[in-house]
């Protein structure tokens, strides 16, 4: 897993100007691909100033529930917590790595979301078969066997370091480009499906837009990853993922954006189930400034009509700040 670390604070001039806004959000997929194969967050196009670090954490909490009878069941909940470090070499060039966090635990809104299901009329998929505390991941596998894991599980993901480059802020016709290269250092409990055992490499573009002198901006983003690894929880895995990202920020006010923000991700296994089927997340969220330096986001994942390759429900927070001697606090 790629996190960009450096994207989640910029200063913003005047409503309605530049392309630059606050940036996508950082939320890292929470499709039950993705607890196989950790994916590739997309690089940013906000920036820091030259000489200054940016401090960013961010909490990731989704529910997943994905079962196929007599192959596979994916039941639990999962909380990703990171934390970041970035050094802005130049206006336009950052370094730095993340200390990633997983832990897996029980059904804290198994109830929640069976009871919402019930009343849109969506089903359950057999939730309502299994306890409602439970924390398994069973995998029938294919022909080399089957990977089974019960309970809660904690602990350090593979860490991931980078480097990110503003190619351009953009003008009236071009967007504001960004482009980011890293590695992740293969530091997690493969047995726990929480590192893969092997260096993963990746490269994102993101490009920012402003419709005209309006407050609203179009995002759209695209990331690589290689990782050498054949087989994760007994199945093939496919060693090349891509993602895209699309978009819409808009200002609301000098401190507040609220985002819309669509991801797709390539299939994870190369012929098993939903897993071999690109995953769709729809997010919902807001950024706040909190003072020149620091910014806050928070949004929400829901799925309603594609949930066999999504989590049910999802949540993020995430905090950012910028030390330097030109922001006030």
């Amino acid at each position: 897993m790629l996190e960009a670390a450096a994207s989640a604070c910029v200063v913003l001039g005047a409503e309605g100007q530049g392309n630059v806004g606050r940036g996508h959000l950082t939320i890292r997929s929470l499709s039950p691909g993705h607890i196989l194969r950790p994916n590739v967050s997309i690089v940013t196009t906000a920036s820091q100033p030259e000489g200054s670090w940016t401090l960013a954490s961010a909490a990731t909490w989704g529910n997943v529930w994905n079962y196929v009878a007599d192959t596979f069941l994916v039941d639990g909940e999962w909380l990703h917590l990171r934390a970041g470090l970035s050094y802005a070499v130049s206006d336009s060039t950052a370094i730095g790595l993340c200390l990633p966090f997983s832990g897996r635990f029980g059904g804290a809104l198994d109830s929640t979301i069976q009871n919402f299901h019930d009343l849109m009329g969506l089903g359950n998929s057999g939730r309502e078969t299994r306890p409602k505390d439970e924390v398994l991941i069973d995998v029938a596998g294919d022909d080399a066997g089957s990977f089974a894991l019960y309970g809660d599980s904690w602990g350090i993901g593979d860490i991931p370091v980078f480097v990110s480059y503003r190619i351009t802020d953009g003008g009236s016709l071009c967007p504001a480009v960004a482009v980011q290269a890293g590695m992740t250092m293969p530091t997690g409990d493969e047995e726990q499906l929480e590192g893969t055992g092997e260096p993963l490499y990746g490269i994102g573009m993101m490009l920012s837009k402003r419709i005209a002198r309006t407050r609203s901006l179009i995002i759209a983003g695209a990331s690589a990853s290689y990782c050498d690894v054949d087989r994760i929880g007994g199945i093939e895995i496919r060693k090349e993922e891509y993602t895209g990202l699309l978009g819409w920020e808009y200002e609301w006010d000098a401190a507040t954006s609220v985002l819309l923000q669509y991801l797709v991700g390539s299939p994870v296994a190369e012929d098993y189930e939903i897993f071999a089927k690109p995953s769709h997340e729809l997010n919902i969220g807001a950024k706040w400034q909190l003072t020149a330096a620091s910014t806050l986001e928070f949004s929400f994942t829901e799925n309603l009509y594609n949930f066999d390759n999504s989590t049910d429900v999802g949540f993020h927070l995430g905090w950012a700040h910028v030390f330097c001697h030109s922001l006030a606090a």
